[in-house]
């Protein structure tokens, strides 16, 4: 989600609206594209990717959060070459999903408890966020520089949600290669 898109909606005329969401959509859905994710829908400010769509892979939720962490980048740089002040929010969730037809249009879209709780993360991440579940950051733990959340209360949740705020991907660990070490060159 772009946050404040609602002010700058209502600061300028539809068509700029328009083509300035249109140029950020091109960077950000390149973004979730190069990530391994699937476009599940625009609106508004706000857009709505899916992994695990097409093939699901081990590093699904790790992609997601990458994708997030590029399109945070993506936004700032954005905003910056257009002389105004953008940040991200961002929500996201591990958990089954009904993917099928929606109403009588045939729009495919994923619907259920997991969506909702990461449009509810959305909601919660603070200006320039990345906010992840405890089932997201159960399969991302190690790989990302987080700090945890206190208990969240989100509607529709019996009891509180455990989250986690994104700051950055870890430095990759690489091996060297040794020579003269038995068994190794």
């Amino acid at each position: 989600d772009v946050s404040g898109f609602a002010i700058l909606s209502e600061t300028m005329d539809a068509e700029e609206v328009g083509d300035l969401m249109n140029a950020l959509w091109q960077r950000w859905d390149a973004v979730i594209i190069e990530h391994g994710g699937v476009i599940d829908m625009h609106m508004g400010g706000s857009v709505m990717a899916l992994w695990g769509v097409r093939e699901a892979r081990e590093d699904d939720a790790e992609r997601a959060i990458r994708a997030a962490l590029f399109m945070r980048s993506e936004l700032e740089a954005f905003g910056a070459e257009r002389q105004m002040d953008l940040a991200i929010r961002a929500g996201l969730n591990n958990g089954p999903v009904l993917l099928g037809d929606v109403g009588t249009t045939g729009e495919l879209s994923a619907i259920g408890d997991a969506v909702n709780l990461a449009s509810r993360l959305k909601g919660a991440a603070p200006t320039g966020g990345v906010l992840i579940s405890h089932d997201t950051y159960r399969h991302v733990r190690g790989v990302f520089v987080v700090l945890e959340q206190g208990p969240l209360q989100v509607k529709g949740k019996a009891r509180p949600v455990h989250t986690y705020l994104v700051q950055q991907a870890k430095p990759r660990a690489f091996r060297m290669l040794m020579r003269g070490v038995a068994g190794i060159e």
